[in-house]
């Protein structure tokens, strides 16, 4: 049952917000298995260097693109979710609601940015390289997803850390939430755990914290299915404080 104070008006703006959480945690959680699909068809640059990174961009532009204009909407679907349960829980969680949503909105321009660059920039400076070779390296070296010391590398293990954050004040909001929610806080805490591992070991230069950033997708996507599932049940909303 609905608080009392709860007005009919505001239990149907959390109800709308909440089936559109819903769907977008629906189609975060297809674009991430397509995501796994398209990095297993074409994997990331590994060893080798800028120049050699950049000519296989030139060689298959269109696979070396693909996995970047899928995920390019992720960050965006994101957005209704953290804005749904924020929506569901701030009354009893007006602290935790807030940091969710407020971490949730600074993950979007991190990512966009990054997986935009790819389908931009990067490219761009592949069509320079057969005439001027030595500057599209140059340039190349700082939008080159296959190394660490990149630019775009950095801004996306930058908003893993963010996400994180996020992750860890939505536990808050999801615990309490039937056991659904609680399969989704526990999942969601792990993946923001990793996500800071990732980003702590990039500032670190410890490559084996690295693949925290990577370690942190199977367990989100678990918690953003679980999110999906709880969103579409019918919001208890209630009084209380962090």
């Amino acid at each position: 049952m609905l608080d009392p104070a709860i007005s009919k008006t505001e239990a149907g703006v959390v109800g709308a917000l909440s089936r559109a959480g819903a769907w977008a945690a629906i189609a975060a959680a297809i674009l991430t298995v397509a995501w796994l699909a398209t990095m297993a068809i074409s994997p990331p640059p590994g060893a080798g260097t800028a120049e050699s990174h950049l000519r296989d961009l030139r060689a298959n532009e269109f696979l070396g693109s693909l996995p970047y204009a899928v995920v390019l909407a992720f960050g965006m679907l994101l957005l209704p979710v953290w804005i749904a349960l924020a929506a569901r829980t701030w009354r009893a969680h007006p602290i935790a609601a807030s940091l969710t949503l407020a971490f949730g909105l600074l993950y979007a321009p991190f990512t966009t940015a990054a997986y935009w660059s790819q389908l931009t920039v990067a490219r761009g400076i592949a069509d320079v390289y057969p005439t001027d070779p030595v500057a599209a390296v140059a340039a190349y070296q700082l939008f080159d997803f296959g190394a660490t010391t990149s630019f775009t590398f950095a801004l996306d293990v930058g908003g893993y850390a963010i996400l994180g954050l996020g992750s860890m004040a939505a536990v808050i909001l999801l615990w309490s939430d039937w056991r659904i929610g609680r399969v989704a806080a526990t999942t969601l805490a792990l993946s923001g755990a990793l996500s800071m591992v990732g980003a702590a070991g990039l500032v670190l230069r410890a490559s084996p914290l690295q693949v925290g950033a990577i370690a942190s997708g199977p367990p989100f996507l678990v918690a953003i299915v679980a999110v999906a599932v709880l969103l579409r049940r019918p919001s208890v909303m209630g009084a209380g404080s962090d």
